[in-house]
């Protein structure tokens, strides 16, 4: 892929510096670091994803961009723009879930002969476990009478359902394909993110916890992408 070297350089230049910023609370690094995240990855897209299905590379680009304002609003540390910036991610997750959809419609019939009922079941078991896990510890936080709570039960379960369905979705897709190890780990990682922040948020305390958000959500949007971008791509230009 074009660049890829450069820019992922870049971006891992962007995210430590915005790590040590969330370490130090140095506000200025955030601000300097953080909203440049995603637009590095777009780059990355925009330079690479030409041979990518159409859909696919355009629910990347919402998913990017959508994440770019999240973080920008969840950057504020008020309370009235959290549900905004659920909404920007759950932007994110669901063009994720329509990209992942879109490559496994992409299989023709193919799909059906790899795909049987029984096996998705399966392989939703794990994820279920997950969903009744975060629902078991959030909801009874979420039901207490504060305004850091009020109003988020109904966003916050809808939210899990949609980013765990889509690390759900990521699995599914052809394990054959370049970069599916990329694309779902990245998702795991993304989910992963997202529940440290909740729990951070609505449960307990976590020392340090900007470090492990950004970590793993820096990990998991930069796997997600490349990962995506490899479907396609045999030769690398790592310059």
């Amino acid at each position: 892929m074009a660049y890829v070297g450069s820019l992922s350089l870049l971006f891992a230049t962007l995210l430590m510096a915005e790590i040590y910023g969330e370490i130090t609370e140095n506000y200025s690094i955030i601000w300097l670091s953080k909203p440049l995240l995603m637009p590095v990855l777009l780059l990355l897209v925009f330079l690479n994803g030409h041979h990518n299905l159409s859909a696919e590379r355009f629910c990347l680009v919402i998913s990017l961009i959508s994440s770019c304002i999240g973080d920008i609003l969840l950057m504020q540390r008020r309370n009235h723009l959290f549900v905004f910036g659920l909404v920007s991610f759950l932007i994110a997750h669901i063009s994720y879930v329509i990209s992942f959809v879109v490559r496994l419609r992409h299989e023709g019939p193919e799909l059906r002969r790899r795909l049987t009922i029984s096996a998705m079941i399966v392989a939703m078991v794990p994820f279920l476990a997950y969903i009744a896990l975060m629902l078991y510890v959030l909801c009874p936080k979420l039901q207490v009478d504060r305004d850091e709570t009020k109003g988020l039960l109904l966003p916050v379960v809808f939210y899990i359902f949609i980013i765990v369905g889509m690390a759900y979705i990521s699995y599914l897709r052809d394990q054959k394909l370049p970069g599916f190890w990329s694309v779902f780990i990245g998702a795991v990682f993304f989910v992963l993110s997202d529940t440290i922040l909740a729990f951070n948020r609505f449960v307990i305390q976590i020392p340090v916890a900007g470090l492990f958000v950004m970590f793993t959500y820096g990990l998991g949007q930069y796997l997600i992408t490349i990962g995506t971008l490899q479907i396609t791509t045999k030769h690398w230009k790592t310059s």
